[in-house]
């Protein structure tokens, strides 16, 4: 064997160690991020309440109206809302999903406007701005979610109405009682008439369907690599 030819080999022998050297590495430098999971930021999404047909049926009796604040949107019985922002963990689906625009509740003369809607899917909450005060609205039952092309897709199966809830409703929208005259033993009276509260906790108020894209999708590194070097270096 030539001297020429020692030492190409000498050399084709340092450079693959070398490769190898820089993979371990790559892979020690990765490694520790894989238990390290971020959320992802969201950039756009909606997410679609459908009401529920047994509550819409009481609201109605009641007089209770139920109209969207921009940009919002109610047709028939389901209500759309833009997602305006949050996080979510790809793989699970858990993190936060704000969103923009509302919902003005009117009963009678009394009126109140609900916004700043946020889903929480690790709490399985939903709050929101009742007259300017936040509230833990609703509970979240039947959470799930799945990934949706870069994005998550989030579902409740029923959104109940929590004590704290009802009685925000309550407080801001049932009419002040009523003074009407009634004969009692040949006599007129005054009779003080109350309004039956109409939200009560556990309520259902229907279901929700929610999609988001995120702005970076946090890619994290698994499986395993191989290196099969050539005997003849």
């Amino acid at each position: 064997m030539s001297e020429s030819t020692r030492l190409g080999r000498a050399r084709g022998s340092m450079l693959s160690v070398a490769v190898v050297a820089a993979a371990l590495a790559a892979m020690l430098v990765l490694a520790p991020l894989a238990s390290a999971a971020t959320p992802n930021p969201i950039a756009s999404g909606s997410t679609t309440l459908t009401i529920n047909s047994g509550f819409n049926k009481k609201a109605k009796k009641a007089g209770i109206k139920i109209t969207a604040v921009k940009p919002a949107k109610i047709k028939g019985a389901k209500a759309t809302f833009a997602v305006s922002g949050g996080t979510v963990e790809a793989t699970t689906g858990a993190g936060t999903v704000t969103h923009s625009g509302g919902l003005k509740v009117k009963w009678g003369k009394k009126s109140v406007t609900l916004k700043a809607f946020e889903i929480n899917t690790v709490a399985k909450s939903l709050t929101a701005s009742v007259g300017g005060k936040k509230v833990a609205l609703a509970k979240l039952g039947g959470l799930s979610s799945a990934r949706l092309g870069f994005g998550n897709s989030i579902s409740a199966k029923n959104v109940k109405l929590t004590s704290a809830g009802a009685k925000a409703l309550n407080k801001k929208l049932t009419p002040a009682p009523k003074k009407t005259k009634v004969k009692k033993n040949g006599k007129t009276v005054t009779k003080v008439v109350k309004t039956k509260p109409a939200f009560k906790a556990n309520m259902v108020l229907g279901k929700t369907s929610t999609s988001v894209e995120p702005q970076t999708d946090n890619v994290l590194p698994a499986g395993t690599m191989t290196y099969a070097g050539d005997e003849g270096l």
